[in-house]
């Protein structure tokens, strides 16, 4: 996890706050590495609609085969490689801030989502993976009284 607030801060009050505090948002916003071996993990949105989920994932600079999805445990497994670029030797780098490196991040299924008809799209460095939701059954519905002849009232009107 990014620290949030500085651990250099002086004064052994403000490093042990600082320390809370990071332990804090961790376990609010979540550890975005927990998952990937190598420390590096895309940044993901999941939102849901009326009838599905859907989760959207930046991965430019990667290749759609070299991604895998899979499914495991009631959760959709997304992972693969990002490579950095190596210069060659006698070369310095002065900044590098392009993380790079495997990458795993596991999306648990809620029991609504129908995980047969799962499906992912790649473009433009954007992995889109489609949840749809189980189509309900209607839990209620009205009951047609018949009158006395053993016809419903729907019957009665198409005349059969």
């Amino acid at each position: 996890m990014r620290m949030v607030f500085p651990t250099n801060m002086t004064g052994r009050f403000l490093d042990d706050l600082a320390s809370e505090m990071n332990t804090f948002v961790e376990s609010v916003l979540g550890d975005e590495t927990k998952d990937s071996p190598a420390g590096y993990a895309p940044r993901m949105d999941v939102v849901e609609t009326e009838t599905s989920f859907v989760a959207y994932l930046d991965l430019p600079g990667v290749a759609p085969d070299d991604v895998s999805i899979d499914m495991e445990n009631d959760q959709v497994v997304v992972m693969g490689e990002r490579v950095g670029k190596s210069e060659g030797e006698g070369t310095v780098h002065h900044r590098t801030e392009r993380a790079h490196g495997t990458f795993r991040r596991a999306i648990a299924l809620p029991k609504t989502v129908d995980k047969d008809a799962i499906t992912a799209d790649y473009e433009h460095g954007v992995l889109t993976i489609a949840m749809p939701k189980l189509v309900e059954e209607k839990k209620s519905r009205r009951i047609v009284i018949s009158h006395g002849s053993g016809e419903t009232k729907s019957d009665a009107s198409t005349g059969e």
